[in-house]
């Protein structure tokens, strides 16, 4: 191990960056321009990918899509807009019911990722959470590929 280890110290210094070559990284995204996405209708297709909560939500149509500094809004989904990513993240409402000892907890939700003003590609998840006393049930979660494109392209 002895004779190997200025090899090894070499190895770990390159892979984790050592060496300070100063030389900016293809991944420096320092001068990328934030996608600026003004609000609007969006039609979204989707298309269910993995079901184990047995759903049968269908989510295509149009949709309002909401964009004001960081924050995002669509249907129904409210969260965060990130312009640098080009991601915009969102949560539905959750729905709690409690029976007895067991309580289930229903709730969406909405990661999209923009290629352009007037496109975006992402995905819906949709989760059920079991606290509680519940015997022999469990959680679930089933998600949904989406995309939308804008009804009237931005300018």
């Amino acid at each position: 191990m002895r004779r190997h280890l200025p090899w090894l110290i070499f190895v770990m210094t390159v892979a984790c960056g050592g060496g300070g070559s100063g030389v900016d990284t293809p991944n420096d995204n320092t001068n990328v321009k934030p996608l600026v996405v003004p609000s609007g209708t969006f039609d979204v297709t989707s298309e269910l990918i993995v079901d184990h909560c047995d759903q049968n939500t269908d989510w295509n149509g149009p949709y309002d899509v909401e964009i004001d500094g960081t924050s995002f809004s669509m249907g129904p989904w409210t969260g965060t807009w990130t312009a640098a990513n080009k991601l915009a993240v969102g949560e539905s409402t959750k729905d709690k019911v409690t029976t007895r000892n067991c309580t289930a907890t229903r709730w969406s939700t909405v990661y999209l990722t923009f290629y352009s003003a007037d496109h975006f590609r992402g995905t819906i998840i949709y989760r059920l959470a079991l606290g509680g006393d519940c015997g022999t049930r469990v959680g679930c979660s089933t998600s949904w590929t989406v995309v939308g494109d804008r009804q009237v392209p931005a300018n």
